[in-house]
């Protein structure tokens, strides 16, 4: 069936190290759209120079890219290995022009570097370079790394989902809940029965999920388990949530961070992925409590402790 939705550009911007990762964020593009794209209303098209620019005289190489695709692209997707890249004629590399092309347009950069090792010989040169150019950018803005290219998967799918939320238009919580509300005013035993039922699933899954973590585990298939029923009932609520895009919007990024703390897998990384698991698992409840007392105000109903 058809369904309405707004196209960004992704461009996708890298030296010639790490055409890997170049393929997998053009893939996560493509995944992350045929799965959420009529549920967000976000379509993700990647763009890259190898592949959309065409030939073209009469200026600076890295010029022409940028009039061709670089100034009509919406969100930069950045991969970092051991280069920097050939100097632009402006900027140390072209790849460094994009990036502050789309910062000075106020545009989103979203920038990753690989930590995996740098194989022999080393270009000392671009590594230096590459280094300098990396200290700038932690000073600027927020940067992630990854040492596999799962992790590059699972940061991107995260960065997508968070950016297709942050892309739609937004509205105040106060309007939001307003049209939550605007059908059921003459309904508050229905509202209220909504509500209890929100704060028992919460308050009994959240009892387990802290029992099960301070019990000192040995794995986290109890916990996985606590969060796939945390799923389910979370998603039976937003089935019920028939109008407000924010309060939607922010069950929607529940649901996919649920899931996505479900298909961690625990690695020899100094228990790195162990506090992942569990420190996100923290937040989703405490999110779950801000949503619900939320939705508890719009409603105007007392809480049921």
């Amino acid at each position: 069936m058809a369904f309405a939705a707004t196209v960004y550009k992704v461009l996708i911007a890298s030296p010639s190290d790490v055409g890997l990762e170049r393929n997998i964020a053009r893939d996560m593009l493509h995944a992350w759209s045929d799965v959420n794209s009529e549920l967000h209303g976000v379509v993700f098209q990647p763009v890259g120079w190898e592949f959309h620019s065409v030939p073209e005289m009469g200026g600076r190489p890295q010029a022409i890219i940028n009039k061709q695709l670089t100034n009509k692209c919406d969100v930069l997707i950045g991969l970092f290995w051991s280069r920097i890249g050939t100097h632009s004629g402006v900027e140390v590399s072209g790849t460094v022009e994009e990036i502050k092309e789309f910062m000075e347009a106020g545009k989103r950069v979203l920038l990753y570097f690989s930590t995996k090792p740098i194989p022999q010989p080393v270009d000392h040169g671009q590594g230096e370079k590459l280094e300098e150019f990396k200290k700038w950018c932690f000073s600027e803005g927020l940067v992630a790394e990854f040492a596999t290219d799962e992790e590059l998967r699972s940061k991107l799918n995260l960065a997508l989902g968070a950016l297709a939320i942050d892309l739609r238009p937004t509205t105040s919580y106060d309007e939001a809940l307003t049209a939550v509300t605007s059908d059921v005013s003459s309904k508050s035993a229905e509202q209220r029965k909504f509500m209890d039922n929100f704060t028992q699933f919460l308050r009994r899954l959240k009892i387990e999920w802290v029992a099960e973590r301070d019990s000192e585990p040995n794995n986290v298939d109890v916990g996985k388990n606590i969060l796939d029923r945390c799923f389910d009932q979370v998603a039976d609520i937003r089935a019920q949530v028939v109008k407000g895009d924010v309060v939607m919007e922010a069950l929607d990024a529940c649901l996919v961070e649920l899931k996505r703390l479900g298909r961690i897998q625990l690695l020899a990384d100094g228990r790195k992925s162990w506090n992942e698991f569990w420190d996100g698992g923290d937040r989703m409840f405490a999110e779950l409590e801000r949503i619900k007392g939320v939705i508890e105000d719009a409603f105007n109903v007392e809480g049921t402790e």
